[in-house]
């Protein structure tokens, strides 16, 4: 009978080790998750960025040339 209690105990034990891994399986997806919106976010910002200094600038060359000429 103990033996029985011992088994369905590791059982039970085997189940929330599992669900714990599988929560934090879950948790570590999310980081990831969230880590590469970031990272896509900040990509985004730093290409509208260099378009608008290109943008800028060539504005800028096409000014001074009509000034100059």
């Amino acid at each position: 009978m103990k033996s029985a209690r011992q088994c369905s105990c590791c059982k039970s034990n085997q189940r929330a080790k599992s669900k714990q891994k599988l929560e934090f399986f879950v948790v570590v997806v999310k980081v990831v998750v969230v880590v590469v919106e970031v990272v896509v976010v900040v990509v985004v910002v730093v290409v509208v960025v260099v378009v608008v200094v290109v943008v800028v600038v060539v504005v800028v060359v096409e000014v001074v040339e009509v000034v100059v000429n």
